[in-house]
């Protein structure tokens, strides 16, 4: 006769298994073990949102890296598959309000959910490389990181068009304005010339549809896509691009602040290195968390001119998230790096993505292995 497990069976296999891997935590590829391609993989799945609860997409994203994951351990491979939260932007102001708390202490909620949760799950997670982008020790190099494209140009500040939500009292992006209204709150979303701050993406236009042909693993679909985002024609002998500069500004309170600041004298002026990074205010310091919370409150605001000294004002905008997680998967190589945004010698030895799994192109393959080149089994 067949025996059947009952629920305490069960639960003591899996008390079994999670004691097993907790105390057998992945050999991850920065641990100063063999550097060669043959014996590291980098698997990167899609960032979580701290949106409280996970769902059958998670589950489905999650284990299919975990199996993954156990797969290139048992050939050898030394494999880096970390995790992390994506713990800034709007919808999280919008739940706050509603619910009566403040963003930080709904996000801290959030993770304190979703964690346990993804654990019991069993993934093959390394929790040593635990990110959270809303942490002032992460979005310290997010702020770094915009400066050195302002030094160049690559952010810069100028009129134009936005989606505005006028019930959210925020610039949108396309994909948070669907036919027209607001995803979050339904409103019907309006076009206004304002001033905001751009990441000059267009300037890269040739070389992201060129490079296109150089991604061997990549869906075709995903790059129709791509090519079609992109938009390159040829006028008249002159190329235009469907594609915009990426309009960055939002006019809420949890993002990472743009650390810049005007002067009566001076002008615009970036908030030294060494003073990053510009906090977010404490939430009950600030009244509303709509309308550019920011701007009302006078200890935030108020500051000195890094270059002459004199009163000026900070920039009460914040950073869209989508900037935030443009660059986890460099963090995830030294998470408690505090000299740069990543050690470039890890970055060396994990560098590039081997893998990544979320969204459309899940599944898409960084760099094509030479041929025989994955993990060899073990002897």
């Amino acid at each position: 006769m067949h025996h059947v497990l009952g629920a305490r069976d069960l639960r003591q296999i899996e008390e079994l298994w999670q004691s097993r891997w907790t105390n057998d935590p992945p050999a991850v590829a920065h641990d100063r073990g063999s550097n060669s391609e043959e014996q590291r993989f980098y698997l990167l799945d899609m960032l979580p949102y701290t949106s409280g609860e996970l769902h059958i997409g998670h589950a489905r994203l999650y284990t299919i890296g975990d199996a993954l994951t156990r797969y290139r351990e048992r050939l050898g491979c030394r494999v880096l598959h970390p995790i992390g939260w994506d713990a800034f932007g709007l919808p999280t102001d919008i739940a706050a309000q509603r619910l009566g708390t403040t963003p930080p202490a709904l996000t801290q909620q959030c993770i304190a959910h979703m964690k346990p949760t993804l654990q019991r799950l069993g993934t093959r997670h390394d929790w040593s490389t635990e990110i959270n982008t809303s942490a002032p020790e992460y979005y310290r190099w997010t702020q770094w990181l915009f400066l050195r494209l302002y030094e160049v140009g690559l952010a810069y500040r100028a009129e134009g068009p936005a989606n505005w939500c006028p019930d959210c009292e925020t610039v949108l992006a396309n994909e948070q304005a669907v036919g027209g209204r607001c995803e979050r709150c339904g409103a019907l979303v309006q076009v206004r010339n304002m001033p905001q701050w751009f990441l000059r993406i267009t300037r890269y236009g040739d070389a992201l549809v060129d490079g296109l042909d150089d991604l061997p693993g990549w869906a075709d679909k995903v790059k129709r896509m791509q090519r079609n985002w992109i938009g390159r024609e040829s006028a008249d002998g002159r190329v235009t691009y469907r594609l915009r500069d990426w309009s960055v500004s939002r006019q809420r309170y949890w993002g990472a602040p743009v650390p810049i600041v005007y002067c009566p004298a001076c002008g615009m002026a970036a908030v030294p290195d060494d003073e990053l990074p510009v906090m977010l205010p404490p939430p009950q310091t600030v009244g509303p968390f709509t309308g550019e919370p920011l701007a009302q409150v006078d200890e935030f605001v108020n500051t000195q001119c890094p270059r002459c000294g004199r009163p000026a004002r900070r920039d009460t905008e914040t950073l869209d998230t989508f900037v935030d997680s443009a660059w986890y998967y460099l963090r995830y190589v030294s998470p408690r790096h505090n000299l740069a945004p990543f050690c470039s010698e890890a970055a060396e030895a994990c560098m590039p993505v081997d893998l990544y799994l979320g969204g459309v192109g899940a599944g898409l393959l960084r760099r094509a292995p030479a041929a025989g080149a994955l993990c060899p089994p073990r002897g």
